[in-house]
Formats: structure tokens, sequence, C-alpha cells
């Protein structure tokens, strides 16, 4: 399958999982929430006090509604068009668009958030999507980045309630998984610079990233 087919399945997914998908992320980690708030103070420290950021693969917009309350200005973007209307149902503005194309101007943004969404980008398309990112900041610019440790690629159904999915369809979703120093090497190469990079275990294996942009002090 190319690499827009597995979007698009991995897409198809995430609609008809929206509200269980809801209700098993409503209650985060402690250390996802402390990450997350050095996010927000790097992104205030690049803004000057404020700070644009796009939600990368926002889903149903809990971050991004997170953001907006810490008086953010925040959009989101979503493959999903059902995770996309249930963020902008609660204020978010979203776009329907792939994370590997994002579809605002150049030095746009002090902030790039991309929690659990990174990890639906083939493999062969991680470079060129980082640069693509890298682009999208300013001179200031930060990235926050959590996504999944492995060395593994491929299809994984979706756990969530069978009820909400389709009859006769196994809901799945393509996975890809970062050794971590090839994606801090990965970073590198596309303009950024790691400032801090940290394992957590959940279900899965994370890796924390907070870099900025390769040259640039805050």
């Amino acid at each position: 399958m190319s690499a827009d087919d597995l979007r698009i399945a991995t897409a198809s997914a995430y609609d008809h999982i929206v509200d269980d998908f809801v209700r098993r992320n409503d209650t985060i980690p402690a250390d996802f929430a402390e990450f997350r708030a050095t996010f927000v103070s790097a992104v205030r420290s690049a803004g000057g006090g404020g700070g644009r950021v796009v939600d990368l693969g926002c889903g149903p917009g809990r971050d991004a509604v997170h953001f907006l309350e810490n008086a953010l200005e925040v959009a989101g973007v979503d493959a999903s068009r059902q995770m996309a209307m249930h963020a902008r149902g609660d204020g978010v503005p979203v776009v329907q668009a792939d994370i590997r194309f994002v579809p605002l101007r150049s030095e746009s943004l002090d902030g790039i958030w991309s929690a659990a969404s990174l990890l639906h980008v083939p493999r062969p398309e991680v470079p060129l999507t980082l640069r693509g990112w890298r682009q999208l900041l300013r001179p200031t610019g930060v990235l926050g980045l959590s996504t999944s440790l492995g060395d593994d690629e491929g299809w994984e159904a979706c756990p969530y309630d069978p009820s909400t999915q389709p009859v006769d369809t196994q809901l799945r979703r393509w996975f890809v998984h970062h050794d971590d120093g090839a994606l801090l090497a990965l970073l590198d190469a596309a303009g950024f610079e790691v400032m801090s990079a940290r394992e957590r275990v959940s279900h899965r294996r994370w890796l924390q990233v907070l870099a900025r942009v390769k040259g640039r002090g805050l």
C-alpha cells in the first residue's frame, strides 16, 4: 500500500473510535502533563510571552484545548474527519489534513506539538516530514514530540470498544516505532537541536523530545 493508502485507512479507523478514544485518554499521566507544561513554557519564551502553536495529529483536541486555556494561539491538524469535528466542538480551530504536508506558512509558528502522531507516518516519509515541520517554525521556535520506541512497523488492531466498529470490519492503524538514537539523528538532520529527551513507559515505550531550531537560542 502507498503512504496515502496507509494514512486514509488509519484515519478511517480513528473516525470510528472517537468516543471511546476520548474516554480512554481523558486523564493523562503526571509525567506527560509535566512534559506538556515544559513545552508551553518554551513556547511562551519563543513567542515573547504568548505564542502560536499547531497541534499535529490533534485527535479530539485534548492537548489543543489545554494550550488555548494557557492563552496560546492554537490550530489543530488531523487526518480523521470525526476527530477534527470533535476538536472543533471543543473550540479548537482544526484543519483536516495530512501532517506530512501541513497547510501553514513557513516560519509562522512558535511551537509544534506532536503527541502520538509521528508514529503513523511511514518510515520512508519521516525525514521529509520533519524537515517540513522545521520550515514551519520561526527561528526561535520549539518542537514538543512524543512518539513510540521500537524497531518495527506495521498494522495494529484498534483495542477500542467493538460496538463502535463497522460490521465485519477489523479496524486497524499503521504504526511506526523508532529507535531513540536514530530518531534523534533524524531530528538533527532536519535542523533541530534537542534540548531534552526522556523515555516514559505506559502500554508502550515513548520518547518525549523537546527541541528547538538548530543554531538559534530561545
